[in-house]
């Protein structure tokens, strides 16, 4: 195995952040299920398959090296559902901090998209080198 850069390790927090995401979310549907008597909103059966979905997207685009991938996903859960998540109280609180965690991390390798793998760092729009 190679040398440990910053990108690399950053990549593979948010692969874990990803992943922790699916716990919390199965944790959140467990836990209003049972608060509704076995019989939630139909929201909540139809939108925990999508932020699944959104969360696994997250996890393969932060371990393939996909930045903007992974700011498309995580930004997708974070608005609306995730800011609304940031202030609730317990463990759905995670959701949101996690989901803007993806965010800046996918910002952070965007910006150093081309460092570390033998390309110059862009910097301007529409500059050919």
């Amino acid at each position: 195995m190679g040398r440990m850069t910053g990108r690399t390790v950053l990549r593979w927090a948010a692969g874990l952040m990803a992943l922790f995401l699916l716990v919390l979310w199965a944790f959140l549907v467990r836990f209003l299920f049972q608060e509704s008597g076995q019989q939630p909103a139909p929201a909540l059966i139809f939108l925990p398959p999508f932020f699944f979905g959104l969360a696994a997207w997250c996890g393969v685009a932060a371990i393939r090296d996909e930045p903007v991938l992974l700011v498309l996903a995580g930004g997708l859960s974070l608005v609306p559902t995730g800011v609304f998540f940031l202030f609730m109280p317990g463990f759905a609180r995670w959701i949101g901090i996690l989901n803007l965690g993806l965010v800046i991390a996918g910002v952070i390798l965007l910006r150093s998209s081309g460092e570390g793998r033998g390309e110059p760092p862009v910097t301007e729009w529409g500059a050919s080198t």
